[in-house]
């Protein structure tokens, strides 16, 4: 989403805190070890690394299988990919480098990739271009949300969903972006404070 409107991939044309317009060509990025937490701090594995991609409504979706019954009044996950994923492992489905989220073994997983164009952009074409990582000391990028449900989620008998949503509008004006001094980000060094508010763009709808 952006500042509240879903389908934001080429389709519209928004504008951030300070009045600079801009439009989006990708967003993409990945959730790991998503948890659903209960109440005395045990919690449910759900997933290990997911690849969410804007342009596929189907990429984010995680089946709630096999949950125990119970009440869970909350969702964990990470914001990235773990730094063992990111130096060992079969390079695989959500992590197959042809996913274009792969810069080298040195660096590892981009965790968000956002693109797009803004006419406040000082870069070739207008170009933003936001592309997040970064899983060594001392910059490891990586960030754990937790999101606390206002209705708790209820596993029992009856067929339950959840929805999260993920707000670039609100990221990027959390950061304070000025697409004009900061039109691209894609260095490690750079990428921890637009991480540190990441957290600030997720919502449940429950």
């Amino acid at each position: 989403m952006v500042h509240g409107k879903s389908d934001v991939v080429g389709s519209g044309r928004y504008t951030n805190r300070i009045g600079q317009t801009f439009t989006l060509s990708a967003v993409k990025y990945y959730l790991g070890h998503l948890t659903l937490e209960r109440a005395d701090g045990s919690g449910h594995f759900l997933a290990d690394h997911v690849l969410i991609d804007a342009e596929d409504s189907t990429s984010g979706r995680v089946t709630l299988r096999d949950v125990p019954s119970g009440t869970y009044p909350a969702l964990t996950f990470m914001v990235g990919v773990d730094s063992i994923h990111n130096t060992g492992g079969p390079l695989e489905g959500a992590l197959d480098p042809l996913n274009g989220m792969y810069w080298t073994w040195a660096t590892g997983f981009i965790f968000v990739k956002v693109e797009g164009s803004s006419p406040s952009s000082t870069q070739p074409k207008n170009v933003l271009e936001y592309h997040l990582g970064g899983f060594a000391h001392p910059y490891q990028n990586m960030r754990w949300v937790t999101l606390r449900f206002t209705t708790p989620l209820v596993v029992g008998t009856v067929a339950e969903s959840l929805g999260v949503t993920f707000d670039v509008g609100t990221w990027l004006d959390a950061c304070n972006i000025d697409f004009a001094l900061q039109p691209t980000v894609t260095d490690v060094r750079s990428a921890g404070p637009m991480m540190d508010h990441i957290s600030s763009a997720f919502r449940a709808n429950r």
